[in-house]
């Protein structure tokens, strides 16, 4: 499966097209903004968000056809983390992350009732017409009731990602339907987990980690990115919400009394929002929000003009390996 889609760098939609384009290796991460947790209204249940789309490669393509940098500007979008659910306002999908338009494409974390913003994703997993999953990089967990979890996207779609992509589907929820706990959302690094009854919920997939490949920076949460969402909890049960997937966000929810407010994910990690809490007298809590993508790129030997804007995008230089490292969209000089 290619890593490019049929309108990549070197097709004359992409920013690398034209005779004088030359092709650049480089060593890369790519992460897409998580996904927004749910809220108890209607049939979305607790559910945790998805984490966005991851893609890392060792070393790109340094072939024109199916490049992903360039001598000159190369520009890099950072997709947002997607909101948490309110009352009345729904979940959102994190925001896709893109290099050289669509060289590299990381997918944005899944939610529920959230349309994903690439044109080729669709809303709900097939035979959950009334949005009780979403899909995403990673999807969303199931509402409620013996429902599937959402869908990733970023390892199944041509042209997202490729073998360099991950993305997990987001967990089930409790076979027994009058149960209100939720499954929690997808990781990069594993498929989110199921609710096994009151009183626990499902926790969030695990985070993707990528030792040893950028040793000159820190990134993400302690050089994890991408965990998912843990579904909230009734609040009247003992238990727990579900755990946050390494980096993810945990689900807010108490032993009793009124219900927590699901916990947000860090900023430039990828990870989703955790479920909030819900208890039968009490509004429920709102869902914690999905934390915003990031983009490692690793050059070595790397150009003299090797440059990362805006200012709150960094270089660090050791020898002639040069890591820049974008947590807000700009632009990449080589």
């Amino acid at each position: 499966m290619p890593l490019l889609s049929t309108r990549g760098a070197g097709s004359k939609f992409g920013f690398g097209s034209g005779a004088g384009a030359i092709p650049v290796a480089a060593r890369f991460l790519l992460v897409a903004g998580g996904g927004g947790a749910s809220v108890f209204y209607g049939v979305g249940g607790t559910a945790g968000g998805g984490a966005g789309g991851v893609v890392y490669m060792s070393s790109s393509p340094a072939v024109k056809s199916t490049a992903v940098f360039f001598k000159g500007a190369n520009p890099i979008s950072i997709g947002g983390g997607g909101k948490g659910a309110d009352n009345p306002s729904n979940s959102s999908v994190g925001g896709d992350s893109f290099i050289n338009l669509t060289a590299a494409q990381a997918a944005g974390g899944g939610a529920i009732y959230a349309n994903p913003t690439f044109p080729s994703f669709q809303s709900n997993n097939p035979g959950t017409p009334d949005g009780t999953a979403g899909y995403g990089g990673s999807g969303s967990g199931s509402g409620r009731g013996n429902v599937p979890g959402g869908l990733q996207f970023q390892t199944s779609i041509p042209g997202i990602s490729g073998s360099s992509g991950f993305g997990n589907p987001g967990g089930p929820g409790n076979p027994n339907a009058g149960s209100r706990n939720s499954g929690g959302g997808g990781g990069a690094g594993g498929v989110g987990g199921a609710a096994a009854g009151p009183p626990n919920s499902g926790p969030g997939g695990a985070s993707k980690t990528f030792p040893g490949a950028f040793p000159l920076i820190t990134f993400g949460v302690s050089n994890a990115v991408a965990g998912g969402g843990g579904s909230g909890n009734y609040a009247t049960y003992t238990g727990s919400g579900g755990s946050g997937g390494g980096a993810g966000a945990g689900a807010g929810s108490p032993n009793t009394g009124s219900p927590f407010t699901g916990r947000s994910a860090p900023a430039n990690s990828g990870s989703a929002g955790g479920g909030g809490g819900w208890q039968p007298i009490n509004p429920p809590a709102n869902g914690g929000s999905g934390g915003s993508g990031l983009a490692v790129i690793q050059i070595n030997p790397a150009p003299a003009s090797f440059a990362a804007s805006p200012p709150a995008n960094t270089v660090t230089t050791s020898g002639s390996t040069k890591v820049a490292y974008f947590t807000v969209s700009g632009t990449l000089t080589l």
